[in-house]
């Protein structure tokens, strides 16, 4: 003793690194690296749709203290839409 800790007034989803391929094929598994170390204690949640706006279920699973990995495959060619959140607030790209 004594200890010392960081306090931080909220967490800051602006601070979430995410990492992922621009360009995905079509049926094969995509990954979407999360780490939301530097942002404040969370947990992610993504939303994908197709270009019909069909949402795609994403597994995500954790890989470390803040890091996560979200995996989804594509069923059909055309631009997606990706919408990732930390502990309900949107990251920016």
């Amino acid at each position: 003793s004594p200890f010392r800790v960081n306090v931080r007034d909220r967490l800051d989803a602006n601070r979430v690194n995410v990492k992922m391929s621009s360009t995905m094929r079509a049926n094969v598994l995509q990954e979407i690296l999360i780490d939301g170390q530097s942002a404040g204690p969370g947990t992610p949640s993504v939303d994908i749709s197709d270009i019909h706006g069909r949402r795609k279920p994403a597994n995500i699973r954790p890989r470390g203290e803040g890091i996560y990995v979200a995996e989804f495959t594509p069923q059909i060619e055309g631009p997606h839409r990706i919408d990732i959140n930390w502990s309900d607030q949107p990251i920016l790209q």
